[in-house]
Formats: structure tokens, C-alpha cells, sequence
């Protein structure tokens, strides 16, 4: 029997997640998820691919905005704002955001050791493409089963592997076989549909230790070895999904796929 054992969004794209037993399924995909980012000053997001120290930030979820908490530098709280907006990009896509203002900016910058801003994308300006999606990468919502997660840890030494390399939005126990939800196609709970996209391609965040920042060969020699099928120039671990029926997902749902 397959059932959701964690749950997790990223408010602020490549900062550490929030753990919730229950989360409301919105359109472009778990709400709170990417709603946030950080850019430098031309505009360009930034992540942990470049600047491995985003890892050291925690978030937490406060009523009308986020509590930041960074070892050096304490805790920042920034209330949504939606008074100044601006153009960000993502990958190759361009869109409109709102500036978080300079308090926040100022902390960030200290952290990551360069000018940067905060911003803010509400769901009226979710890019749409035949489904929507805030800042996340290409695809609302990531999964990926325990089985999986075993896989990699049994097969890499020296390297503690956990959900926070791959930073899914949902983790399922009860696959039998590891990487079995390559093969799924649907998803459905007691309230909720998912229709399989296709597998999510690893850049070298996997790799990037969540705990010190530090980068572990051993975590990508791991991936093109056992998940760079024939054909594919870039690995592959997990799925990516979109909403067919909105609901609520909660921990411990259990899950029907569809091969």
C-alpha cells in the first residue's frame, strides 16, 4: 500500500523547506511552494547551483509572510508586500514579481555575500503553459518515494542521503522496488489527482551537503551511474506532477497510481 509519508513546500526557491502534515493543492501546486525567490541585480534568480550557502537559511510560515532564521545573522521577518512590482527571470522565462523591500534585501546580501532582493509571486501572476507554476523550475509539484531515497544511500558512502537533497514535495513509503514511480502515470488520493509528467532532472543541488553547504562528488558519480538512462544527456531521480483535481493532501493519505 502506498501512502504519503512527508510533505513539504519551499516558500523561498533553494532555501530549506517546511515540513506540514497537511497542505491545501492549488493550481500551481502545493500552496506557500516557491511562492518566494531571491534575485541578484539584474534581476536573474539565484540558487543553491551557484550559492550553496542558501542552504543555511530556515523559513518558517507566519501568518501574512515568512520568519527567516540564519545561524550568523538571526532572524528576519518580512510580511508580504505587493506594492512594487518587477521583471525577474527564471531559466529563460521572464515574469513579473513584487519586490519584498530593503530590509530583507539587506539581510540576504550579508549571507550571501552579494547584492540581492527577496521577491514575491502571487498566484494571479502564476505563469501558465496549459497549467500554472510560481517559481518552481518547469512542473508544480516533485515527488519521489522512499524506496528511491534508500537506493541512493545504500549506494553512497560517506554521504548522509535524505529527502533534502531532492528537495520533493511529497514522499511516498510502500514502492516495492526503488525508482518505482518512473512508471506511474496517475496519481489519486481521497481528494486529490495528479497527472505524472515526467522525471525530474538533477542538476548538482543533490550533490550540495543540506547540512554544511558542501559539495559531494559522490552524490552526481551516483546519479550517472544509475540514473542516466540510455538516451538522456542529464540524470534523472523522482517525478514531477500537475494537478488534475484540487484538494488537500495530508500524511498518511494513501495513494493509488496508475501505471
Amino acid at each position: 500500500m502506498l501512502t504519503i509519508s512527508g510533505l513539504f513546500v519551499y516558500p523561498i526557491k533553494s532555501c530549506q523547506g517546511v515540513s506540514l502534515d497537511d497542505v491545501i493543492v492549488r493550481p500551481y501546486g502545493l500552496n506557500h511552494d516557491r511562492s518566494f525567490m531571491i534575485v541578484d541585480e539584474h534581476g536573474q534568480f539565484i540558487t543553491q547551483r551557484s550559492h550553496p550557502q542558501l542552504t543555511s537559511i530556515a523559513v518558517r510560515l507566519i501568518e501574512g509572510g515568512l520568519s527567516l532564521q540564519h545561524p550568523a545573522c538571526g532572524e528576519q521577518v518580512v510580511y508580504t508586500d505587493q506594492s512594487t512590482q518587477t521583471i525577474v527571470s527564471v531559466w529563460q522565462r521572464q515574469t513579473a514579481a513584487y519586490d519584498q523591500g530593503q530590509a530583507v534585501a539587506e539581510y540576504l546580501s550579508d549571507i550571501v555575500g552579494q547584492p540581492v532582493r527577496l521577491v514575491y509571486m502571487c498566484p494571479s501572476l502564476a505563469y501558465s503553459k496549459g497549467y500554472q507554476v510560481l517559481f518552481q523550475d518547469a512542473q508544480p509539484i516533485h515527488l519521489v518515494s522512499e524506496s528511491s531515497l534508500a537506493h541512493a544511500q545504500q549506494q553512497i558512502a560517506g554521504a548522509a542521503i535524505d529527502y533534502r537533497r531532492f528537495r520533493p514535495n511529497i514522499v511516498v513509503s510502500g514502492a516495492v522496488d526503488a525508482f518505482a514511480e518512473d512508471d506511474w502515470q496517475r496519481i489519486t488520493t481521497c481528494g486529490v489527482s495528479m497527472h505524472v509528467q515526467m522525471p525530474c532532472e538533477r542538476c548538482n543541488v543533490p550533490a550540495i551537503n543540506p547540512d554544511s553547504g558542501e559539495h559531494e562528488e559522490a552524490v552526481l558519480d551516483y546519479l550517472r551511474r544509475y540514473r542516466l538512462p540510455e538516451g538522456r544527456r542529464v540524470s534523472i531521480f523522482g517525478v514531477t506532477t500537475r494537478v488534475t483535481k484540487l484538494g488537500r493532501l495530508r500524511v498518511g493519505d494513501v495513494m493509488n497510481v496508475r501505471l
